[in-house]
Order: structure tokens, then sequence, then C-alpha cells
């Protein structure tokens, strides 16, 4: 059975597809929306169905509803396979170049003969886009510029959904017996934008390994095991983002959380500065000479090299080094910090939830201000406020003030 984010991608897709090969606007956008309300959702989208308020949502109409009700129920639709067989798959990838919109996609298409990135990027280094309408030197320049950034990061995946996969396997491993500690690292922990790949560290008895790594490698969400072994496994998840595992015994666990949160470049500054202290770090532990120094956690580290903690945030080799050696680290912004949302849509527009709701949220988050800013009539796709409706609003807005 689907879930509400393979159902919203799907939807997305269709968008794409029924935009390029020129559908009706209000169609693609309904599709957009449905996907964007979706994902939006914290109900379970199978009890939505089953009760019949998937139909209620505002943003989602009857015949979209319907689409998602058959994805869920069989896995399958029919238009979204009509489509994909009518538009050549390359147009879709084609899509994620930022630049390339329906139009321009399909004018390669239907004038060049071009289905693939591959086949645009060569015709754009052979000059033969700059003479298409709506393209021109600049435009052809700039494609093949989006093209290298879309070459560089198509293995990597956005912060969001690399933190809620990374928290679903911590909170999953956390609880198995025989864990005795167990944090996320790598690019993950220092809050990229985005990541390549999930990395996580355990610590165990020897005993308890092969346990963890069975429940690791089992999990629902694993669509593919690339490794298993004692120490290390290595998996897909059904999103798409790697995940490794690796077990330590406890007393190296700082320093195997400490090696593989850090970037190369944090790392090698490490080094350099352990050894210019007589000392030397790596994954198996700080040393001096032959003999291990002990430390419980990753503060002992800095500590036994002479500088503050370093938070995982700023471990990038920017300066960060001699700013713990000087005591003079920044504070980093905190959740607690924020005090409120400036930017927000309602079911007024597109939004998912009420004023009201929306209102409620921000003060069981502490907040003090929430700012609302549906969208106008120019943008009639997304049920844009009139005058008229904007003043509606506003009354609604100052009788939640006097009573929130």
């Amino acid at each position: 059975m689907m879930d509400k984010k393979q159902i919203a991608k799907i939807l997305k897709e269709m968008a794409v597809l029924m935009e390029i090969r020129g559908d009706n606007p209000f169609k693609v956008r309904a599709h957009e929306n449905a996907a964007r309300i979706l994902e939006g959702l914290n109900a379970d989208i199978k009890e939505l169905v089953d009760s019949g308020e998937i139909t209620k949502i505002k943003g989602i109409g009857k015949g979209t509803a319907e689409k998602i009700v058959t994805l869920l129920n069989d896995g399958k639709l029919d238009e979204f396979e009509e489509l994909k067989a009518e538009i050549p798959a390359g147009l879709l990838e084609m899509s994620k170049i930022s630049g390339m919109g329906a139009k321009k996609i399909k004018a390669v298409w239907v004038e060049l003969g071009i289905t693939t990135v591959a086949e645009l990027e060569a015709a754009a280094k052979e000059d033969r886009l700059s003479g298409m309408k709506g393209f021109g030197g600049k435009t052809q320049e700039k494609i093949l510029q989006n093209i290298e950034l879309l070459k560089k990061f198509q293995d990597r995946h956005r912060l969001p959904y690399a933190v809620e996969a990374g928290n679903m396997l911590l909170e999953t491993l956390k609880a198995l017996p025989g864990v005795i500690r167990c944090e996320i690292a790598g690019s993950l922990r220092r809050w990229k934008e985005t990541v390549k790949d999930i990395d996580l560290v355990v610590s165990a008895a020897d005993k308890d390994r092969a346990a963890i790594m069975d429940h690791f490698t089992s999990l629902p969400a694993v669509e593919v095991v690339n490794g298993k072994g004692d120490t290390k496994s290595s998996v897909v998840l059904d999103n798409g983002i790697s995940a490794d595992l690796r077990i330590v015994a406890d007393d190296k666990f700082p320093y195997i959380l400490h090696h593989f949160t850090g970037s190369k470049e944090h790392n090698v500054a490490m080094r350099q500065h352990a050894i210019k202290n007589g000392m030397k770090i790596s994954e198996y532990g700080l040393f001096k000479g032959e003999e291990i120094i002990p430390c419980r956690d990753e503060t002992e580290i800095f500590q036994k090299l002479g500088m503050a903690y370093i938070a995982p945030e700023l471990r990038e080799n920017y300066g960060e080094l001699d700013a713990a050696l000087e005591n003079r680290l920044p504070d980093l912004i905190e959740l607690s910090d924020i005090k409120g949302i400036i930017h927000a849509h309602s079911t007024w527009s597109d939004g998912a939830n009420t004023l009201e709701e929306m209102a409620n949220g921000c003060q069981a988050l502490g907040y003090e201000y929430l700012a609302i800013s549906d969208h106008s009539k120019a943008a009639a796709y997304a049920n844009g406020l009139s005058e008229d409706r904007i003043k509606q609003q506003h009354a609604e807005i100052d009788e939640l003030n006097a009573t929130l």
C-alpha cells in the first residue's frame, strides 16, 4: 500500500507531465496543490480515505481525491501510466534543471527532438538552443551551468527528508535491547542543506551486534541491503536515501562519532592540531604515543586537545579550531530562539490549516506572533483572496487576536 509521500510524488510528476503536454493550467495546479497538501497532512492517509474525509479537505477536489483513493488502494493509476507512456521519461528528469520550465522542455522536445538531459547538454554545447524562441545565448549558458549543478547534487537529498528518515532510524535503534549509545553522524548531524547519505553510530557489546544489524537491515523502510557485517551495514531506504550503521564498543563511541561527524577538512585540521601537541586522533581514539587517552564523550576529546567543544554545525574547517582554542566560538541559533512565523498560508487560499489551527499551533510552540500571507487574487489557481475576502479574513484575525 502506498503512503502519502509516494502518492504526493506521483501527483507532482503528473502535474509536470501534464504541463509539458499542454493541459489546462488549472488541472495542472490542482495536482500540484493536492501533492503539497498531502505532504503537509499530519493525519493518516488511509483513515482519511476510509472515512471519506479526504474529499472534505480544502484544496483537494473530487477528481483528485478519487485519484488518491485509487493510488492508495491499487498502487497505480491508469492516467499516470498513460502520461508516462506518452511523454519521454527524460523530460521529467529535465524538469529538475533550474530554468527549464514546461514550455522550454516542450520546445526542445518538439523542435529538436531532445528527450534527455544528456541530449540537452550536447545541444547547448553545440549552440543549437540560442536561436530558438524564448532561449538566447545567456539562457543557453545558464542551462549548461544548471545542468552541472544537477549533476553535482543529483545524488544528494534535501535536509528535511533526510532529518525525517534519520530520526526514524535513530529512534528505532535507541529502542533496541543492547544499544548503549546511538547518534546520527555525518553531514546530517552538521545540518547541511543537502546530504548524500545518513550515518549512524551505535555502541553495543559484541554479543548484541548481530541482533542489532539484523533488525536494522530488515526494517520496513529498507529497500535494498548493500552490505551487512558485524561492525558495519549499508542499506538504501524506500525514499532513495542510503544509510550506514556502524557499531563499536562503548569506550570507542566518542571517537568514531567525532570522526564520522566532521567534514574531511575539519578532521584533517584536528589531526594536524593533535600532532602539534604530541598526540594523534582518528576514529579509533585519541592517543599519546601508543597509549589511548580515555574520553567519555566528544566534549572531553576537545578538552584534552585544549579547546572548547565545537558544535557539529561548525565542523567545516572555517576557522572553528582557532575560535575554540581562543574561546570565542559563536552562540548558535537554537529552536528556542525562534519567536514567530512570518510567512504562512491558510485555508483562505491554498493552505492546509485554518487560521485558528495555526494560531493554536504557534501558541503551543511558545511563539509570539504569526503573520498570514495568503495568495492575492492574482493567483486565482491557488484560491487567491479578493479585496472582499481579505476584509473577511482580517475580521476573523481580529476576532482570534481578541479571544486568544
